[in-house]
């Protein structure tokens, strides 16, 4: 509940400044640049963009008042456990308040989860959605960074929300849904990042065809070759992962692009020198942030494919590194 509550911290304090960004966005026609004069149905000023930033103060507010009658609910809870024990000695069952208390506790964190994912869906997405749209005709390398990173959030938040939707519904009748997205934007490194992206289908390919091939190659004459047999094994199961998106040139180039990126950095580390690797500077908070920034925007670099059809994939892929369209 901690950690979804600083998300939605961390999303609101960008929320007034993508309205007001999402007010003055412009579009192409024709190769004509033309206002976007509203966003969500409705004209923005920044009066609409306080506003909103009330309606998400008070949100929090509402969050953090249930979160509290959970913690008092549980502690309740937790003397009706202990009473029951020695009442339990004497022949009194207290079974029926014990779990009233129980099934409170589940639905109020329940109903503060889905509050929460509801939020980070439709109150920031929208925003973050008409800035990344604006790749479809960007012309320089700022403005197409400025619109893949608007979509590195975008699909952040969207695919998160509804995972935290699942999260508090399944809370509300008891059944533990394990955190599907850990803060991947967050990871020092490529590997980090697909332990904390979509961990329910990271995890499923790990087990179902990492694993099993790995093995199955160690056993073959490739056993000699296990730096191969690694690199194997990666792209054949960020394939799959693209697949499992869809069978697109677009989603095979992205599982493509991620076992690549894997299995360098698979070769990186087993190849850093001992003393290198030892030294204060290489396990330090600053080394964190600047493999956290480098996967970033590697990640984001790969969002290319999701974002335009395949012929144009190569042009933006130009743009961003600092080339013509």
């Amino acid at each position: 509940m901690i950690a979804r509550t600083t998300k939605c911290v961390a999303a609101l304090i960008i929320t007034t400044t993508l309205i007001l960004e999402a007010s003055s966005i412009t579009g192409g026609s024709g190769g004509k640049m033309v206002a976007r004069p509203d966003v969500f149905g409705f004209s923005l000023e920044s009066g609409r963009a306080i506003y909103y930033l009330a309606l998400a103060v008070a949100v929090l507010a509402i969050i953090a008042a249930l979160n509290l009658l959970r913690s008092r609910v549980g502690r309740a809870w937790g003397a009706i456990r202990d009473y029951d024990i020695a009442a339990s000695l004497m022949g009194i069952h207290l079974q029926g308040y014990k779990l009233l208390a129980f099934a409170v506790s589940a639905f109020i964190t329940g109903v503060a989860g889905s509050v929460l994912a509801l939020h980070l869906r439709y109150l920031n997405i929208d925003s973050f959605a008409l800035i990344a749209s604006e790749v479809s005709y960007a012309e320089t390398p700022l403005h197409a960074w400025k619109a893949m990173l608007a979509y590195s959030l975008q699909i952040y938040l969207d695919f998160s929300a509804y995972s935290d939707m699942a999260i508090g519904a399944s809370r509300v009748v008891d059944i533990a849904v394990p955190e599907n997205f850990n803060w991947p934007y967050l990871s020092r490194n490529i590997q980090e990042f697909w332990t904390r992206w979509h961990i329910s289908l990271s995890s499923w390919a790990r087990d179902y065809v990492f694993s099993p091939m790995g093995r199955e190659l160690f056993k073959s004459p490739m056993r000699m070759s296990p730096t191969l047999i690694a690199a194997l094994s990666y792209v054949t199961t960020f394939l799959v992962i693209g697949a499992w998106h869809g069978l697109t040139a677009g989603y095979l180039a992205w599982g493509l692009y991620h076992g690549l990126l894997v299995t360098g950095y698979y070769v990186y580390r087993a190849n850093v020198p001992a003393a290198v690797a030892r030294h204060r500077l290489f396990e330090s908070r600053l080394a964190d942030v600047a493999g956290a920034g480098v996967t970033f925007l590697l990640v984001t670099i790969g969002w290319v494919p999701f974002v335009v059809d395949t012929p144009h994939a190569l042009p933006l892929l130009r743009l961003l590194l600092g080339g013509d369209r």
